[in-house]
């Protein structure tokens, strides 16, 4: 269909707003901070170091002067200006003689400034998802912060051998690898990772064969990757690159959400090869008389409460997100390494085989990518892919040409499973992944879906520790050799099962510890090499003096 990249375009815009947007216990975390007149003495020195912790993210060797940008840039002059320590502690620091701070609506702007400073990609939408973020660092460990799960007595000991082993596995990559004389060096030289597909008009890299990126950092079929001078950091496309990760498996995250199935005499109507290419004009307003006649509405895209089965109705699904799950080697503010999580969405049209279940993968209009297994429709196991379909606006105008008459649904698609297509049974309008649409049956699981888009965070972070130790909606598939996740002192189906599995009975070759370590330090000594490279490129051309 012509224009169809301004259609994809659009819609990945519209997927990032919705991933930047706060999750609604995050928005309560701000309010209920910042309208905080007095915090308790406890809570103002957990914040006071807190806010100190996030200053030393932004400037490491020289957190002072961070702190004096945040307080410039956040516009509050005076008192904080003037006793800056009673907002900030740093390592050392003694407890003010004026005692800490008391209103939360400072900290909260000082967080919020700190967020945006340390934030890599200069982008509204990354800075706003920064902001949010830095505030749940800030009010970590004091009352306004949420309880954090598997805290309970019978966890503790469980947790502090997990605890145990990200500490170890982080001192031999410290001491075995280079990465963190890597992490010091992209400070001031910063490096990115450039795409090319191959072809024989692929030019060289003018840094030579050290700008090659091994396939152990970066791989894809027919493309090559090539270290580059980082000169737009907002822009660059692997950030995180420096940060080693090994992929661990797939986690799969139910979700109960609504949608509105659709009549078997009106499916052919939605079988998405109508709409590419010639569109088939009399089935596109007959399916647009249907949508007005089911109260479908384009301003705000709800459908009608009716349980006629011959109009369609609204039924409950089960629904699987699926992701990629790695471990990752990430520097602390004080310069240290820590392990991380790190989740993906899938690639379009691959395949999952484990021996409980098989999911046909498929992009929808968005990029984030769902497994849907179809339970309540049809009382069958079998599976059914997420497709997006171009679908006519309700004013009767079928032109083509112009992406603004057009709007987008998702519709569901029973498969067979061997991943063969069925035909559809049923769709959700497109503001699925908002507070704005039916598909969500709690909005708490829409809370939890928002907050792992674009997940990259500390295993420490609560949302990495509820993947760690699962639930029973959570489920873990293993891709590591020798790492299944079997119940022990871990629940089965946990990334923690599959973790100590592995360390107590896989052979070196496929020990999680030793991939990662191996990643960071290929990761490591590439990088310095290539930034060696170029030191030593502008070294020669000193002949020329």
């Amino acid at each position: 269909m012509p224009g169809n990249m301004k259609g994809h375009t659009m819609h990945r815009e519209t997927l990032r707003k919705i991933i930047s947007q706060p999750t609604k216990a995050q928005e309560e975390l701000r309010r209920h901070l910042a309208d905080c007149k007095r915090v308790s003495l406890e809570d103002k020195k957990i914040l006071s170091r807190n806010l100190g912790s996030l200053a030393e993210a932004i400037n490491p060797t020289n957190p002072k002067a961070a702190i004096k940008q945040i307080i410039a840039q956040s516009g509050l002059k005076g008192a904080v200006e003037d006793k800056p320590k009673r907002y900030f502690q740093l390592d050392g620091d003694k407890e003010p003689k004026e005692g800490f701070a008391t209103e939360g609506l400072k900290f909260v702007k000082l967080a919020e400034v700190a967020g945006e400073l340390n934030c890599s990609v200069k982008r509204d939408d990354y800075k706003k998802k920064a902001r949010y973020e830095a505030i749940q660092k800030l009010a970590h460990g004091t009352s306004f912060a949420p309880a954090l799960p598997h805290n309970s007595h019978e966890n503790q000991a469980l947790q502090a051998v997990i605890d145990e082993y990200c500490v170890r596995v982080a001192e031999a990559i410290g001491d075995r690898s280079k990465i963190q004389d890597l992490w010091t060096s992209l400070r001031s030289t910063p490096v990115t990772i450039e795409s090319q597909y191959l072809d024989k008009n692929t030019p060289p890299s003018p840094w030579g064969k050290a700008a090659c990126v091994p396939e152990d950092i970066i791989t894809a079929a027919g493309r090559q990757f090539l270290f580059s001078p980082n000169d737009a950091p907002e822009y660059a496309h692997y950030e995180v690159w420096s940060e080693p990760a090994v992929e661990l498996g797939h986690i799969s995250i139910s979700h109960k959400v609504r949608l509105f199935t659709i009549p078997k005499s009106m499916r052919e109507l939605f079988t998405s090869e109508l709409y590419r290419g010639e569109a088939d004009l009399p089935a596109l307003r007959r399916l647009n008389s249907w949508l007005e006649s089911i109260g479908y509405s384009e301003a705000d895209s709800l459908l009608s409460e009716d349980d006629d089965a011959e109009v369609g109705s609204w039924q409950n699904y089960n629904i699987c997100f699926v992701y990629k799950v790695y471990i990752n080697a990430k520097e602390k503010s004080d310069g240290t390494i820590s392990l991380g999580m790190k989740l993906e969405p899938i690639p379009y049209g691959e395949f999952e085989m484990t021996g409980q279940t098989l999911s046909f993968l498929s992009s929808n209009s968005h990029g984030a990518t769902q497994a849907v297994e179809n339970y309540c429709l049809t009382q069958e196991a079998g599976p059914v892919g997420l497709e997006c379909i171009l679908q006519p606006d309700l004013t009767g105008e079928y032109d083509f040409e112009n992406q603004d008459n057009l709007v987008f649904i998702q519709t569901f698609y029973d498969r067979a499973f061997d991943g063969t297509v069925l035909g559809p049974v049923a769709f959700a309008d497109s503001s699925w992944q908002t507070f704005n649409s039916n598909f969500w049956i709690e909005d708490i699981e829409l809370e939890e879906f928002q907050s792992l888009q674009g997940l990259d965070v500390e295993l420490s972070d609560p949302r990495a520790q509820k993947l760690l130790y699962g639930t029973d909606r959570i489920k873990f598939f293993p891709s590591i050799a020798q790492s299944e996740s079997i119940a022990g002192a871990a629940r089965r189906g946990s990334i923690a099962a599959s973790i100590l599995h592995n360390l107590d009975h896989a052979d070196d070759e496929n020990l999680i510890s030793n991939k990662l370590l191996k990643v960071s330090q290929v990761t490591a000594a590439s990088g310095l090499n290539f930034i060696s490279s170029m030191i030593e490129k502008h070294r020669t051309s000193l002949a020329r003096i």
